[in-house]
């Protein structure tokens, strides 16, 4: 890959990575809200829709996360190829960084939201 052609594939990897974050951020902010009402007024205060739109997003993050989780570990393996050029080895573990943090929020919510 030139240098333009790195640069460019890695910042398509860095969007698609921040559009999964916001995507999930979204839907533990939709489950967190739907939790909320369970703890307040318990299951009758939450419709059948909000159940199965709940079950829906839960097993979503749960996907996103086990491939969160190996496109990390395929990003650190890339990184072997390109271990001479500092500049695209910074940027690809800015992405993993960003990664890692976000699945341990994952987890940190599938934990939170499992007795449900």
């Amino acid at each position: 890959m030139t240098g333009d052609s790195r640069k460019s594939t890695i910042r398509r990897v860095r969007q698609i990575v921040q559009d999964a974050v916001e995507y999930t951020k979204d839907r533990m902010s939709y489950m967190h809200d739907v939790a909320k009402k369970m703890e307040e007024g318990g299951d009758q205060e939450v419709n059948h829709y909000e159940r199965d739109r709940f079950e829906t997003y839960r097993g979503q993050i749960h996907t996103i996360r086990a491939k969160m989780v190996d496109a990390a570990d395929g990003i650190e393996r890339l990184k072997i190829t390109y271990k001479d050029d500092f500049t695209t080895l910074a940027e690809l573990d800015v992405v993993v960084d960003m990664m890692r943090t976000h699945i341990a929020k994952l987890e940190e919510h599938a934990t939170e939201y499992k007795k449900l």
